[in-house]
């Protein structure tokens, strides 16, 4: 079989992607300028909207224009400084669509027209007072036919794009066109009826052109309804907005052509007044407006939507393309690169080799392959050095066995190998070792299993480090550690240790209400001059201790002692709510317990004890030599209910007397002065009932 050449391969290469590509990008590009096509249109019939919104107000203020110069000129002249003010307000409306056209905010496509409506505007003010009644209307409604028609003109460009929002070819024409052209024929209508109505008599000539007006308006009421309805139900989203200013229109126009035909057209004689006429029209002329100020938005709105969603497509089906072309230049690339790179391969290969037998050689971690049976397949000169051997060659014939001749613990290695076989590789396998001399060493090892195409396991990998420094300094830290720990959560209570070990910036908490006791030893000054120092120490020492272990016994806070004071708290840092009663049993015990503490001459030890419970604030003081403390009145009063106490006996206030009453069996001791609080009830707790 004869052998394509490389050249050869690459021309069929290119021939077929190029085959795919071309086609491809052709298509691409046409979408593309098919939605560009679109939005540019779309953006057109948005401008013309804007348009149509402009001429909407000089449309109505010049058909009110006309209803006033034509009631003036019929004998109204009261109405001459309305007149007046109406062509004011027109001036200014014409001005603004002219600013359209100066700030060049879209192109007006009718330039010449517009022009002569303005013309027609500036003769017909110059006439207003100067022409009859009827000179004026005519006037006024050809300037107004020639409004319609150039509002028609810029609105209607949905036959130019037939995927605009709206997707009936009619429906624009509706919105832009029969509202406003409506409006027209009912101010007509309204102007002639209202005349008939007040002459109450039928000239022939307008009856005809009031005939025909009325089937007009009837023949674009069937025409927009039918539209609209189908803009309802294709965009349901317009439903609550729209809804009820069609049927507010529809209803008002039916209202009105129902009171013409019955009331006007279709009697002899003619009974009703010209301002039922009146009033029946304007509401007609009014709803059809607010319609066509509600729909101008809400077609604007989807034609907007349109426009996204055009240009979503749009920038889809350009990343799509751009996709495709980079995948097509990266097939390309990898072809000749596959074609023309072999060569370069193979010798990349070797220098791989090579640089990999030096790392190999010259690395300071151990590296190594063992079989799965636990011998060394081979090992760098550097795991050599590790495990004391003089060479490689050495490690290798002399370990048969890793799981004992390496390991200190031999179920280590089913260890490691069981680590491999769920996870396929070990990160830090720490473990003791065994050197050659005997002697131990931690080592590291990072290890993954090898094996080949079929999933069957060749052998291990991996690299090994020394860690025997780290490990101890490891444990030393751990130590430390644990020493640190153990005296700070000696020194606070627990949950406040674990607060500051978290770095709390501020501990402070107030608790409501909690319960704290001080307690004195009797006559300690003279005890203080009648031994040495160190024994003293070692008498308090014992005391206290077995004030301690009652604290742990009863759940209690010891918060300082002070000399040969002694404070303790119940209730905090956690409450609890017999927090009075544990401080209660607790001093009772305290009694109990310094009977069997005696001076020299035989004497027992004697204590004063004061309880008091309440509110308080504890917290966290200082930066160095830190302490756990409380602060507040009830602190202050609890002092001082042992102080001024009595030997071997707990005096406690009112407020504590009141939680422990009925469980405790207590003595009034009466009004005692207290400093800073003047007289105070206070009690004996004598025991448990």
């Amino acid at each position: 079989m004869k052998q394509i050449l490389p050249s050869h391969k690459i021309i069929i290469s290119f021939s077929a992607i190029f085959a795919f590509v071309i086609p491809f990008l052709l298509l691409i590009y046409q979408e593309n300028l098919t939605l560009t096509h679109q939005v540019r249109l779309i953006r057109q019939e948005r401008l013309s909207l804007k348009y149509q919104r402009y001429l909407r107000e000089p449309l109505a203020n010049l058909i009110q224009h006309r209803q006033l110069a034509y009631s003036y000129l019929k004998g109204q002249g009261f109405l001459k400084q309305n007149v007046l003010s109406k062509q004011h307000h027109i001036d200014n409306y014409f001005q603004a669509v002219d600013a359209l056209k100066k700030e060049k905010i879209f192109t007006l496509e009718n330039y010449q027209k517009w022009q002569l409506i303005k013309q027609q505007w500036l003769e017909i003010k110059q006439k207003t007072f100067s022409q009859t009644a009827e000179e004026s209307f005519a006037h006024h409604t050809l300037l107004i036919k020639h409004i319609l028609s150039l509002m028609a003109n810029v609105g209607n460009l949905s036959e130019q794009s037939p995927k605009l929002v709206i997707n009936s070819d009619n429906s624009p024409k509706y919105i832009l066109n029969l509202l406003p052209a409506t409006v027209e024929n009912l101010a007509q209508v309204k102007l002639i009826s209202s005349n008939i109505a007040d002459r109450k008599k039928w000239p022939d000539r307008e009856k005809g052109r009031l005939v025909t007006l009325s089937r007009s308006i009837k023949s674009n009421s069937v025409l927009s309804k039918r539209g609209i309805e189908k803009i309802l139900v294709e965009h349901r989203e317009l439903q609550p907005q729209l809804t009820a200013y069609f049927q507010e229109a529809v209803s008002s126009k039916n209202l009105f052509l129902e009171m013409l035909n019955k009331q006007l057209i279709s009697p002899k004689t003619i009974n009703i007044q010209p301002i039922e006429i009146f009033a029946s029209a304007t509401e007609a002329i009014e709803s059809e407006l607010r319609l066509y100020d509600v729909m101008q938005p809400a077609i604007d709105e989807l034609l907007e939507l349109r426009i996204n969603k055009l240009l979503e497509t749009q920038y889809l089906i350009r990343i799509f393309g751009l996709i495709g072309l980079l995948f097509v230049i990266y097939l390309l690339i990898k072809i000749i690169r596959k074609l023309n790179s072999h060569k370069e391969y193979e010798r990349a290969l070797l220098q791989a080799e090579s640089k990999y037998r030096s790392i190999f050689e010259n690395a300071t971690e151990g590296i190594y392959q063992t079989t799965p049976d636990g011998k060394f397949i081979s090992a760098n000169p550097a795991l050599a050095k590790i495990l004391g051997y003089d060479s490689a060659e050495e490690l290798i014939n002399t370990i048969t066995d890793i799981s004992t001749q390496v390991y200190v613990e031999p179920k280590i290695r089913g260890k490691f190998v069981s680590t491999l076989k769920k996870n396929h590789k070990t990160q830090r396998f720490v473990s003791l070792a065994r050197r050659k001399d005997g002697t131990t060493i931690w080592i590291s090892e990072k290890a993954h299993s090898v094996k080949n195409s079929q999933g069957e396991l060749l052998y291990y990998e991996g690299s090994v480090e020394d860690v025997t420094n780290r490990k101890i300094a490891e444990e030393a830290i751990q130590y430390q550690q644990e020493q640190t720990e153990r005296l700070l959560f000696n020194i606070l209570p627990g949950p406040i240790a674990v607060r500051l070990q978290m770095q709390e910036s501020t501990i402070a908490d107030s608790f409501s209400e909690a319960t704290v006791l001080f307690a004195d030893i009797v006559n300690f000054t003279e005890l203080c001059t009648a031994i040495p120092p160190t024994e003293l120490v070692k008498l308090l020492n014992e005391i206290f201790s077995v004030f301690d272990r009652l604290a742990e016994q009863y759940g209690l806070e010891k918060i300082k002692t002070i000399g040969d004071a002694y404070m303790v708290a119940g209730g905090i840092p956690i409450f609890r709510e017999d927090h009075a009663k544990a401080i209660a049993d607790m001093a009772l015990d305290m009694l109990k317990e310094i009977k069997n503490f005696h001076t020299k001459e035989g004497q027992p030890f004697s204590i004063r004890i004061g309880i008091n419970s309440g509110p308080v604030v504890a917290g966290v003081i200082g930066i160095k030599k830190i302490i756990y403390d409380l602060w507040g009145d009830t602190v202050n009063i609890a002092s001082r209910m042992e102080s001024q106490g009595v030997p071997d006996k707990i005096q406690v206030t009112e407020f504590t007397y009141k939680i422990l009453c009925g469980k405790y069996l207590f003595q009034e001791r009466g009004m005692i002065p207290i400093k800073g609080k003047g007289e105070m009830k206070t009690y004996f707790l004598i025991d448990k009932l």
